[in-house]
């Protein structure tokens, strides 16, 4: 195994990102000590204004460096893009998810309000909230959750991460088996809105808005720790019901509210095709390429060639023009799952072109026996960066009812190899930010992300 390639391993990474992210904090901690801004590590309660904004910018420093240096890719999970709108409807849905569970003890009987402190009372709690939400969510959600998800997939990713974030609370005041199961299954609504926003915003702002309104205005203790809110309040009655010491999200209310948010929120994720399947469920490589026998060979006649996976499928023809209109029925479901807008005329155009002439690419049919089961196009260009001769695969397209057996694996080796045979020195594709499932698939084949954006002007005629 070469070192970059385990660098790449996904427990590897999870390693090097919790060092990044735990030394910087503990540095950073020392210093506020050394320079006597703190009196003692980590004393949130002391200085809650330097404690929450040194921890916020030495965790979100440390995992921006993290991905660009050890990833090498940009941080779109941190985009700021969308930062405002996700961060507001998370804090809004983790105010209104506590909001009902307090709700919910308070008929029960278990919860009494016995004064009011004042509204400036909420302000450490709001910045705390804040610093831990982008804390626990970087280190959760965007290390061990992400990672472990590309490695795995989704549910085995959630299981493990729920899990481990349960465990990190036990030792808490007030803490029992109870809560820390709790405060596990409860996790599953913070992954939950990363799955489905690819974002970690939405996690941020939740954990923040469950946080805020817990400690800051109905004055619970927040994971055992309790500095004061808005209101003096107290827990009373069955654990079950109030949550104990430990605080209310110990509750079977809290529970049960954030379950039902969390389903809520990967049946959305799972209708948008942003679940990454388990390991055991994705293609598996094929035959290596070197068994593949080629259609693209030099810039010859087009004439009608196959090649064919030996003693297995699928095939791979070079398109001919009959096949145009084929191929257009296929790029128009491409276009739709992709929420592309479809242009007939211009695409019949561009394609016919491809097809005619085989200076700009190659297109090819990918059947299954008799049956056509897809396509695949590949385009050429040159790039002095590249040293030479680069393509792009432009379009790979299977139909929906013969995805997920390896034909679009097949086909990017397939591709591969036909590269090599034109002199193509790199190999280009585009992946939608939040399809991890095809960016997983890419990574596997050998694909590499870069610290780029792709911009495109139109050149108008």
């Amino acid at each position: 195994m070469t070192l970059s390639r385990f660098v790449r391993f996904p427990l590897t990474r999870i390693v090097i990102a919790c060092c990044a992210l735990g030394g910087t904090s503990f540095g950073t901690q020392v210093t506020l000590l050394r320079m006597g801004l703190v009196r003692a590590l980590y004393d949130a309660a002391a200085s809650p204004y330097l404690y929450s904004v040194s921890t916020l910018l030495a965790f979100v420093a440390s995992y921006v460096v993290y991905v660009r240096v050890v990833e090498r890719r940009s941080v779109g999970e941190l985009a700021p893009a969308k930062g405002p709108v996700d961060l507001g409807a998370g804090f809004l849905l983790g105010t209104g998810l506590f909001t009902i569970t307090i709700g919910s003890i308070w008929l029960a009987g278990c919860y009494e309000v016995t004064g009011f402190v004042g509204i400036r009372a909420a302000a450490p709690w709001l910045v705390l909230s804040l610093a831990s939400g982008f804390a626990e969510e970087i280190l959760v959600r965007g290390v061990i959750f992400r990672i472990t998800e590309e490695g795995l997939g989704t549910w085995i990713a959630l299981a493990i991460s729920s899990l481990l974030f349960g465990m990190a609370h036990i030792h808490n005041p007030g803490a029992t088996v109870l809560s820390g199961l709790a405060v596990a299954l409860e996790a599953g609504v913070l992954a939950a809105g990363f799955v489905l926003t690819r974002r970690l915003w939405l996690p941020i702002g939740l954990h923040a808005g469950w946080n805020f309104v817990q400690g800051g205005v109905f004055g619970v203790a927040v994971s055992g720790f309790q500095f004061g809110g808005i209101l003096k309040s107290g827990l009373h009655g069955p654990e079950i019901l109030s949550g104990g010491a430990f605080g209310a999200e110990a509750s079977i209310f809290a529970v049960v509210y954030c379950l039902v948010a969390g389903v809520c929120l990967l049946v959305a994720a799972r209708r948008a095709g942003r679940f990454v399947p388990p390991f055991w469920a994705r293609p598996r490589g094929g035959t290596p390429a070197a068994a593949l026998i080629l259609a693209a060979r030099g810039d010859g006649a087009p004439t009608p060639q196959r090649s064919r996976i030996h003693a297995m499928k699928p095939t791979f023809r070079l398109a001919e023009h009959s096949d145009v209109d084929r191929l257009i029925v296929y790029m128009r479901q491409l276009y739709v799952h992709d929420g592309t807008p479809f242009d007939e005329p211009a695409a019949r155009r561009a394609l016919d072109g491809v097809v005619r002439d085989r200076s700009l690419g190659r297109v090819w049919m990918i059947g299954d026996g008799r049956d056509t089961v897809g396509y695949v196009v590949l385009t050429l260009g040159y790039s002095l960066e590249y040293r030479g001769r680069d393509a792009f695969v432009d379009e790979l397209f299977i139909d929906a009812g013969r995805r997920r057996q390896g034909l679009g694996s097949r086909a990017l080796r397939f591709v591969e190899q036909a590269c090599r045979d034109l002199g193509v020195r790199a190999l280009h594709l585009e992946a939608e930010r939040m399809n991890v499932a095809a960016q997983a698939l890419y990574r596997r084949h050998g694909f590499l992300d870069h610290d780029r954006y792709l911009m495109t002007k139109w050149i108008e005629d």
